[in-house]
């Protein structure tokens, strides 16, 4: 284990190297959380003959009709893969994945909620138990009209799943009903409306490639709630909190690039309550953007303590994060 105190780098094995100091809740030297990392998992492409597109059924690319429909019909074929190919499709009711259907892929089709979802707090996709194999979702865009206030995913059961090569739209992207299931992220990109963006409740998250974006005054890009939150990449762009950690939950940052825009700032940057939480990252704020003042609130036990940003090195206007954590060696 080593920092930048010493150069003499000697064994062949580094197991943790941080550059630019260590900050910790308290009298000791931060470490990283060291959480349990897995792979996301491969579905397999299967034969052609498990494939099926919502066409056969009567949707109809860039018509402006509605397609929930044929998608559903798809989804319940009995098919592995439903694919949409390159185009617009309308989303004007929830549409609940279930049963065999192991991947939803567009194809870069977009997916466009109609105007009667909006301010429904309705998922456009619900997710129910299935054949006990992981469900992916990739390569659409998810597009809204006016108003946002929907979902994309409602997560109703511990079903694995993954989000990977998707930009989505909306006031919030993803939320579970039913605690215990693991989420894998590859490369996926999410704005709003105000709201939150991803609300996880007992879950376990690992992600490569993420990207929460527009969150505003009092928003919070990543809840995790009683559940371990492992980011490898993580960009962000304008104010609100980016992750709340609550409930012994655990949440770890490698890498991070938080775009501060010109927005006022007036929520903390991360927020941590009776939990465990690592971060190493930085801020970037261009001359006519505006920096986080409030860095990382803390509380535990009934103890509240704020890092600011003169607590931190600083960068481009904003702080730099060598290593931030509630954990020390």
């Amino acid at each position: 284990e080593k920092n930048n105190e010493k150069d003499d780098i000697e064994e062949d094995y580094i197991k943790e190297y941080v550059a630019g100091g260590r900050f910790s809740t308290g009298d000791g030297e931060a470490a990283f959380l060291n959480l349990p990392i897995e792979e996301t998992p491969k579905v397999p492409w299967g034969n052609r003959e498990d494939w099926i597109s919502p066409t056969k059924f009567g949707a109809i690319k860039d018509d402006k009709i509605s397609d929930s429909d044929a998608i559903q019909k798809a989804i319940d074929s009995g098919k592995k893969t439903v694919y949409l190919p390159n185009g617009t499709y309308r989303i004007s009711k929830p549409i609940i994945v279930r049963g065999s259907v192991e991947r939803i892929i567009g194809c870069e089709a977009q997916l466009f909620v109609d105007k009667s979802m909006h301010g429904s707090k309705k998922p456009v996709f619900r997710i129910e138990d299935g054949p006990g194999t992981p469900i992916i979702f990739e390569r659409f865009n998810g597009m809204p009209f006016e108003d946002r206030e929907f979902h994309w995913f409602e997560h109703a059961s511990p079903r694995t799943v993954i989000f990977k090569n998707l930009n989505l739209f909306t006031s919030q992207v993803y939320k579970n009903t039913v605690p215990g299931g693991k989420i894998f992220i590859e490369d996926v990109a999410s704005q709003t409306k105000g709201g939150g963006f991803w609300d996880l409740k007992g879950q376990t998250l690992f992600a490569r490639q993420f990207n929460t974006e527009r969150g505003g005054e009092g928003t919070i890009n990543i809840l995790n709630d009683g559940g371990s939150v492992w980011i490898l990449g993580l960009k962000t762009e304008r104010d609100g909190t980016i992750v709340k950690t609550l409930n012994n939950g655990k949440t770890e940052i490698l890498g991070g690039h938080f775009y501060g825009l010109r927005y006022p700032k007036k929520d903390p940057m991360f927020i941590i309550e009776d939990s465990n939480f690592a971060v190493s990252a930085a801020e970037t704020v261009f001359n006519w953007g505006t920096p986080y003042e409030e860095i990382v609130k803390v509380s535990d036990a009934g103890k509240t303590k704020l890092y600011k940003k003169s607590d931190f090195p600083e960068h481009l206007k904003g702080v730099v994060i060598p290593l931030f954590s509630t954990k020390e060696k």
